[in-house]
């Protein structure tokens, strides 16, 4: 975790770039799930969907990552996804460069890496 966090506007901005870049998911490219329910908090903290203009309010640090809602358990290298999860609502899929910036900013985990796989 970094301590010198980007203001708030910054991350937005730095992230909502990222998703830019990522719009489409190609074969072969590296996701990560991450908890909705802690995504879902980022995006308030940062005011996410407020005009670029407008400057989110310096509040208390967020908590770190916790994926734990969305694992079977952490304790191996790889961690198991739980069944029947639904994309936003239990986890958002973010790109690697996302993630290794929110887990930079953040800390916290683990990480639950996919490969997109195309059919």
């Amino acid at each position: 975790m970094n301590s010198s966090l980007p203001p708030l506007g910054d991350q937005r901005s730095i992230i909502k770039d990222v998703f830019k870049k990522h719009s489409k998911m190609n074969e072969g490219d590296i996701w990560f799930l991450i908890s909705y329910k802690w995504f879902k908090l980022w995006k308030e903290h940062v005011e996410y969907d407020s005009p670029d203009d407008v400057i989110p309010s310096e509040s208390d640090t967020l908590e770190p990552i916790n994926n734990a809602d969305i694992i079977v358990s952490s304790k191996s290298a790889n961690p198991r996804v739980k069944l029947n999860l639904l994309e936003e609502s239990d986890y958002s899929l973010v790109p690697l460069s996302a993630w290794n910036l929110l887990v930079e900013w953040y800390g916290g985990g683990p990480a639950v890496q996919k490969t997109v796989i195309m059919e």
